[in-house]
C-alpha cells in the first residue's frame, strides 16, 4: 500500500489496513515469515513536515536461541516517521539548526520521485527493529544438551557429569 504525500490536505490521510509483509531475511539463508501485519494511523502535515504516526501489530515465527523450538513473537509498537522528499529535504522547512536536522534522517522515510511512501516498507523496517537478538521460548528455557543434543525442556538428559574443558581445569580449584 502506498500513500501519496502530494494529496495530503487538512487533517491528513487516515489508514487502517492489513499488510502483506514479505518474509524477513535472517541471514545464513534463513527467512522469518511475518503474519497478521496490521497498520493503523495517519499521515499529516506537521511542524517538521509530513509525518506518519501509526500503530503496528504483527507476528513473526522464529526459533528459540536455546532449544531451537519454534517461537511466535507478537509485535505491537507505535511508530512515528518524518517523510523526506526524494531530494532529501523535508516538506516544510523548520528553520532549525543543522544540528537538529541531523537526527531527522534517523527517523525519516524517503518518498519516491512521484511522492509516494510504501507503508509495507515502513512496517517491515519496524518489524526488523522489534526482533530480539536472542529469542527464547520461555525465560526458563533449559536449552539443548551440549553433548547429546537432547532438548532439556522435553526430557532429562542421561549424559551424566559435564566434561570440563582441560584448558579451564585449573580454574576448577578456585571454585572449590
Amino acid at each position: 500500500m502506498f500513500i501519496d504525500i502530494n494529496k495530503i490536505e487538512g487533517d491528513g490521510i487516515r489508514f487502517d489496513t492489513d499488510l502483506a509483509i514479505p518474509a524477513l531475511d535472517a541471514g545464513a539463508g534463513e527467512t522469518l515469515p511475518v503474519a497478521g501485519a496490521h497498520l493503523r494511523g495517519r499521515v499529516f502535515r506537521g511542524e517538521r513536515g509530513i509525518e506518519i504516526v501509526a500503530l503496528l501489530r504483527a507476528s513473526v515465527e522464529m526459533s528459540c536461541s536455546r532449544c531451537l523450538e519454534p517461537v511466535r513473537l507478537e509485535i505491537a509498537t507505535d511508530l512515528a516517521r518524518i517523510v523526506l522528499r526524494a531530494s532529501g529535504v523535508p516538506e516544510v522547512e523548520t528553520g532549525e539548526d543543522e544540528e537538529d536536522d541531523a537526527g531527522l534522517e534517523e527517523s525519516a522515510v524517503r518518498a519516491d520521485a512521484e511522492g509516494r511512501v510504501s507503508l509495507v516498507d515502513v512496517a517491515r523496517e519496524q518489524v526488523y527493529l522489534q526482533l530480539p537478538l536472542k529469542p527464547m521460548c520461555s525465560p526458563g528455557c533449559k536449552g539443548l544438551c551440549p553433548r547429546c543434543g537432547t532438548n532439556r525442556n522435553a526430557a532429562p538428559c542421561d549424559c551424566g557429569e559435564t566434561v570440563v574443558d582441560p584448558r579451564l581445569a585449573p580454574l576448577m580449584g578456585l571454585k572449590r
